[in-house]
């Protein structure tokens, strides 16, 4: 892995046009953690959607606003997506905007060994029956509507701590390998025929679901998970 610090500054007003620094050079085995430093303006909201070059990796945390990198010698695109959405001043309509921010990575090769890993601590004793993780699968062809909700339930202080964790996954999503991700493939074959998407599932710390269905309002689906977690 490898520690850069990658910034994005939205200037005051609507959002405007994001930007990466241009290039970050590391050296291999080297942390890289990547943080998207943006404002945002009362009455918006933003969701945010990276992706990098393969067979680079990378695993978004903080609700999506970093990413953890591992990439091997090389020169990677990373590219921060940022969805804004808010609502109309004059009426019910939502404004949306979508602003993508592209920079280069490129990894030394290092003579440095690769640093030896930390022997594994204990388990964590999973809780039963509690909410830890709450995955949404969600579907390229959602209503502008339930993409907001999506927005919302994703900057909420519900999923601010370490539990519950939230996971939204693609239907479409691939793996490192381009292969259909397994996650999904999982969840998907629990899903009821003629569900609704955004869809989700709360799991508890053995992996059972101990809820479902389709998320809907924002403000409702908190408050049912919110209700989980007592």
């Amino acid at each position: 892995m490898l520690n850069v610090l990658a910034a994005v500054a939205i200037v005051a007003g609507p959002p405007q046009s994001a930007a990466l620094a241009g290039r970050m050079e590391v050296d291999e085995y080297d942390p890289i953690v990547i943080r998207s430093d943006i404002e945002i303006d009362d009455g918006w909201s933003v969701l945010y959607d990276w992706s990098i070059d393969k067979p680079a990796r990378i695993r978004e945390v903080d609700n999506g606003r970093s990413v953890h990198a591992w990439a091997p010698p090389g020169e990677y695109e990373v590219e921060l997506s940022a969805i804004f959405a808010r609502q109309a001043e004059t009426g019910g309509a939502i404004e949306f905007r979508k602003e993508t921010s592209v920079t280069i990575l490129f990894v030394r090769e290092s003579s440095k060994p690769e640093p030896p890993r930390p022997p594994p601590g204990p388990k964590p004793v999973p809780t039963i029956g509690r909410t830890e993780t709450v995955l949404i699968l969600r579907s390229a062809e959602d209503s502008t509507a339930e993409n907001l909700a999506l927005v919302e339930i994703r900057q909420a202080a519900t999923f601010e701590g370490k539990t519950p964790k939230l996971l939204i996954l693609d239907l479409k999503q691939k793996t490192a390998n381009d292969e259909p991700d397994p996650i999904v493939a999982k969840y998907r074959k629990q899903t009821p025929d003629g569900a609704g998407f955004p869809y989700f599932f709360a799991i508890d710390g053995n992996g059972e679901v101990v809820a479902s269905g389709e998320v809907g309002e924002a403000k409702d689906f908190l408050s049912k998970i919110e209700g989980l977690l007592r």
